[in-house]
């Protein structure tokens, strides 16, 4: 087969624009393990005299499922392609968000039904989405890969208001099945007719086939496990997702202790989650225009600053501010460029198994952050010692990305 000039990023983007778009669709609904709960929260503890501490224990589960698992939905992803498994998930997540809605009021039981929301996670995490997008886009694959995670930033946008309404409508157990009815028809509807991988569901048009095929290589599981990219992403997005993730989690809290109201302290926050969105798209512009190395590289040396700023002044509010906006800049980078970088180093052959594999670190980080930075502040009463273990960290990742230089080129499997 005759290889086919790659296309330019506005042409790429002429014909697949839909793709990233349904992908981030997708990507949302893993938000129902972590964004939809939230406004269950208290009718939960209402009910069945729940703490917070045991209705977010579920999270937990959803984090250890991935840590276990998500190298092996990566390997189905490779054999399947990502437009099966997603059809799937779309399917499933939903069905497990309104099995909730069956709970009895025994921990145990609230426990098995988020082992459910855990599988059901796995088949709708960017492991699924990612390699689809990455494999219609290359030249402009930094902006498409930035617009798919932003799902996870759509989630947060969509599931709280949606099953707020609903649960002051119908209540709270009523509200989980009528999310999952609304959810799941819409997404399975928008994957079935607008969502191919062209590795394994190229169509039949012949262009298209060619084009997919020019993205097609890349290297064999057994060499991409021995190979130093594979160790530096393992290592810096797992460093940098229990950093910046366990700092996210308890800006809040943390900007109270320095001295905000609670009302000052989440106008912080949301100021952060702005930033957070600029950060992924602007991450992923630049991805397109510079190494990717460097791009995340700096990326990840940012929250440094953050850290240096609360560190020696953060008892005043604009001192917070910056501080909130460098960590949310970040904050919306950290998913764009190890999933970048990875397509890069690693092609297109078995992404899904490799990307799978070092995204568990960063489920890793995601379970482990938050609790080690509550138990710091339980500790010493401060945030403090999380913060220089940030700064650490993060020199850490950042010099691990620069450690890898020029990314490789793959040929045609054909």
């Amino acid at each position: 087969m005759a290889r086919t000039e790659p296309l330019g990023a506005r042409a790429e983007w002429r014909r697949y624009w839909p793709l990233p778009l349904v992908a981030a669709l997708g990507l949302s609904s893993s938000g129902l393990a972590t964004h939809a709960i939230g406004p269950l929260m208290v009718p939960l503890a209402q009910e069945f005299g729940w703490s917070r501490a045991q209705i977010s224990a579920g999270l937990t589960v959803c984090s250890i499922g991935s840590v276990l698992f998500l190298s092996l939905m990566g390997m189905l992803v490779d054999r399947w392609g990502s437009r099966r498994v997603g059809l799937a998930g779309v399917l499933l997540m939903p069905a497990a968000f309104a099995l909730l809605g069956t709970a009895t009021g025994g921990f145990t039981n609230w426990l098995v039904l988020w082992c459910g929301m855990a599988f059901g996670a796995l088949w709708v995490s960017g492991t699924t989405w990612t390699p689809a997008v990455a494999s219609r886009f290359d030249a402009g694959r930094g902006m498409a890969v930035a617009l798919t995670v932003s799902g996870g930033a759509l989630s947060l946008v969509i599931f709280p208001p949606l099953v707020t309404a609903l649960m002051q409508s119908f209540g709270w157990r009523q509200a989980c099945f009528l999310t999952a009815a609304i959810v799941a028809p819409i997404l399975f509807l928008l994957v079935y007719f607008f969502f191919r991988d062209a590795r394994n569901d190229p169509g039949s048009n012949p262009t298209e086939r060619a084009e997919a095929a020019a993205l097609s290589g890349g290297i064999g599981l057994a060499e991409g496990l021995r190979m130093r990219a594979f160790y530096a992403l393992l290592l810096a997005g797992g460093a940098f997702t229990f950093s910046l993730v366990g700092t996210m989690v308890h800006i809040v809290p943390m900007m109270i202790s320095l001295g905000d109201t609670p009302v000052t302290a989440a106008w912080i926050a949301s100021l952060a989650g702005f930033a957070s969105l600029a950060g992924r798209l602007a991450t992923g512009a630049l991805l397109d225009r510079f190494p990717g190395y460097l791009v995340g590289a700096v990326a990840y040396f940012l929250p440094i600053a953050a850290c240096l700023l609360l560190l020696t002044g953060g008892a005043h509010l604009p001192v917070q501010i910056a501080a909130a906006i460098i960590f949310g800049l970040t904050m919306g980078a950290e998913l764009d460029v190890v999933t970048y970088l990875a397509t890069r180093y690693f092609g297109m052959r078995h992404i899904g198994t490799m990307l799978g594999t070092v995204m568990s670190a960063t489920s890793a980080g995601l379970a482990t952050g938050p609790l080690v930075a509550g138990m710091i502040f339980d500790r010493f009463a401060s945030y403090a010692p999380f913060m220089m273990i940030t700064i650490g960290l993060m020199l850490v990742s950042g010099a691990a990305l620069l450690s890898l230089r020029r990314t490789p080129m793959f040929a045609a499997d054909h």
